[in-house]
């Protein structure tokens, strides 16, 4: 889901048998909270202060 404008780059297409890594990083604000399960809650901060009770 993207709320805001979201931006896709493409590269070229796998032409090899071997499967291709894919990388994703999301940046959200240090006050959104958290509300599934705690031990899915693998969220890094990046730059900033945390926020307690929040991500």
């Amino acid at each position: 889901m993207c709320f805001a404008k979201c931006g896709y780059s493409y590269g070229r297409p796998n032409r090899s048998d071997l499967r291709r890594r894919g990388y994703a990083t999301h940046y959200v604000s240090a006050r959104c909270r958290y509300t599934g399960p705690a031990e899915n809650n693998d969220a890094m901060l990046v730059r900033g202060a945390a926020v307690p009770g929040c991500i």
